[in-house]
């Protein structure tokens, strides 16, 4: 299965304290027309160099430059830990949707 041999846990505050389980988040940022392949690199980045403060991992990011839709794969241990990273990086996410079931 997908995903098998990681962990489902991570440590809340960026390490310290109580484990929590970790689930499965994609996030929609609207109106990015015209975002660029370099522009949405530079954005994956910084929340990549805060994430561990959340206890997040973004794992993936994807655009649609006509539309200007952005979609962010993340795990982390809860939506509100997910747009506090993306809050500090500079990009406030308009949609976190849980992704319970994959195949």
């Amino acid at each position: 299965m997908k995903g098998e041999g990681a962990h489902p846990f991570a440590r809340a505050s960026g390490g310290i304290g109580r484990l929590i389980p970790m689930a499965k988040f994609m996030d929609i940022h609207h109106g990015m027309k015209g975002v660029t392949a370099k522009q949405l690199q530079a954005a994956h980045e910084a929340d990549l160099a805060i994430e561990s403060q959340e206890g997040v991992h973004f794992e993936h990011a994807w655009a649609d430059p006509v539309s200007g839709d952005v979609f962010c794969l993340s795990e982390a241990p809860s939506a509100g830990a997910v747009q506090r990273v993306h809050e500090r990086a500079g990009h406030t996410a308009d949609e976190i949707h849980p992704v319970p079931l994959s195949i």
